[in-house]
């Protein structure tokens, strides 16, 4: 005849209790990490930001569109594009070209060259380094753009900083802490990874937290 096995309820408890604080842990740990995801996809934006009005203080003119790209000494080993086309057209006060825009023929891809060589940001300076395109933490592109190639509709500024493949969870956070919170209006703008031009803001509510967004802001 077998025997019933009675567990002791002070074992039951000490269980459940070290498995609450394990799981509670591990709550922690995944929050801090999505925190500090966040806060260096903020700064990334607010540095980009920052380095198109330096650039634009210090020379006049925007980066990728710079007119006095390798006539004066102070941009002598900086690459204007060649030839003018729908995204190279320099002087024209609008940084031509796509934001994912991955050639030499367009403003928006040597922004980041001039931007770097101004001594705004770091980086590779060699368009074709490998390293060259910025990439954020989730190895998604950051690209810069005008508004009229913004990759979300109606989305304002007369420069479009954007950030691909950006958790949802993460992407409200981004636009609570820098915006208004509401992912379909305001500064920030939220629409689907991949995006090139023309997409439809997404709402808040309508991104899930493990999905995969384009983050893009006016400036």
């Amino acid at each position: 005849m077998s025997r019933i096995r009675i567990i002791n309820p002070v074992t039951i408890a000490l269980t459940l209790l070290l498995g609450g604080l394990l799981l509670g842990s591990l709550l922690r740990g995944k929050m801090a990490v999505d925190a500090g995801r966040t806060q260096m996809n903020e700064d990334e934006l607010r540095r980009t930001a920052q380095a198109l009005r330096e650039y634009q203080q210090q020379f006049r003119a925007l980066p990728g569109d710079d007119p006095q790209i390798g006539k004066v000494s102070y941009m002598q080993h900086a690459i204007s594009c060649a030839p003018p086309s729908s995204k190279c057209m320099p002087g024209n006060g609008i940084i031509d070209g796509n934001w994912n825009d991955a050639s030499t023929a367009s403003e928006s891809y040597l922004a980041w060259q001039h931007l770097r060589l101004a001594g705004l940001l770091d980086g590779a300076t060699d368009p074709a380094a490998p390293t060259y395109a910025p990439r954020n933490n989730e190895g998604g592109r950051i690209g810069i753009t005008s508004q009229q190639d913004s990759p979300i509709a109606g989305l304002r500024g007369a420069q479009i900083i954007c950030s691909d493949r950006i958790k949802g969870l993460i992407a409200k956070k981004i636009d609570a802490d820098l915006d208004d919170g509401d992912t379909a209006n305001g500064k920030i703008r939220v629409t689907q990874a991949g995006t090139v031009q023309g997409g439809t803001a997404l709402a808040t509510d309508a991104l899930a937290d493990g999905g995969r967004y384009l983050v893009c802001m006016g400036s």
